[in-house]
């Protein structure tokens, strides 16, 4: 990330200037404009920038990558919009797997292991219909822990 904020070229005065929120239609093609012809000059610099800070995002789960999907239909022509958010998806879904297969999952079992042996529970508890059990939580906007607890107290 340092990277990327150290090799972008600085702001002159004016440009800094028209880096704010657009109020209105003329400001927003102003600004289009401007996003446009500065994108082109710095082509290199925009697309690494983008595939770096889409990664970490993905990397570290953190949310936001959505409006970098959205941002690149803007900045790059669709195929190749369509192939950069594919490729950043996908090496970040993968980074962040390794990340946590080599050191999350020390840490949870170290940190929370009671949380770990209910968890194990839950998975063993659907074994025979875990597919359904997975995309059932995968679709469901409520952690699985929180809602058994839930019904258990109840």
């Amino acid at each position: 990330m340092a990277f990327v904020y150290w090799s972008f070229p600085k702001l002159r005065p004016e440009d800094k200037a028209r880096i704010k929120l657009p109020e209105t239609w003329n400001m927003l093609k102003a600004w289009e404009e401007h996003c446009l012809i500065t994108m082109m000059k710095y082509f290199t610099q925009v697309l690494l920038g983008f595939v770096v800070i889409y990664i970490f995002l993905q990397t570290f789960a953190i949310p936001g990558s959505i409006f970098l999907s959205i941002l690149s239909g803007f900045l790059f022509p669709f195929p190749l919009a369509l192939f950069l958010v594919c490729l950043c998806s996908s090496v970040g879904a993968s980074f962040c797997y390794l990340l946590f297969y080599l050191v999350g999952r020390r840490l949870v079992r170290h940190y929370m292991p009671d949380r770990v042996d209910q968890w194990c529970e839950q998975v063993n508890h659907h074994r025979d219909n875990l597919l359904s059990y997975i995309i059932f939580l995968r679709i469901t906007p409520f952690l699985p822990i929180g809602s058994s607890t839930f019904l258990h107290q109840s």
